[in-house]
């Protein structure tokens, strides 16, 4: 389990859901960017990421390195690991390209 799950799951425990709201949100809140030079170890991101003064740089860094898990697509019901999550349901990148492209 990675530094962010614990911590995750630590505030889930403790019943602080704003903080967990915070965390989950990590993906909306970060640009692809933004998580790459996380991932490179840039720590001065944390200026642009206007992070909560408990938030440390550590649980930041290990929620960009985990392993993208594969998710299952609601339109074509394939796994990918690439794609974007819209009200809570996983769109492949193939299925948005495609209706991206339909409008």
């Amino acid at each position: 389990m990675s530094l962010y799950e614990q911590v995750l799951v630590e505030l889930k425990r403790k019943g602080d859901s704003e903080k967990v709201r915070w965390l989950e949100g990590l993906n909306q809140r970060v640009t692809s960017s933004q998580k790459k030079r996380i991932q490179e170890n840039d720590s001065n991101i944390m200026e642009e990421l206007f992070a909560p003064k408990w938030v440390s740089w550590e649980v930041i860094y290990s929620w960009a390195t985990k392993q993208d898990q594969k998710k299952n697509c609601i339109l074509c019901s394939e796994e990918d690991a690439l794609g974007i999550e819209f009200k809570g349901k996983f769109v492949c990148a193939s299925c948005f390209i495609e209706l991206k492209h339909k409008q």
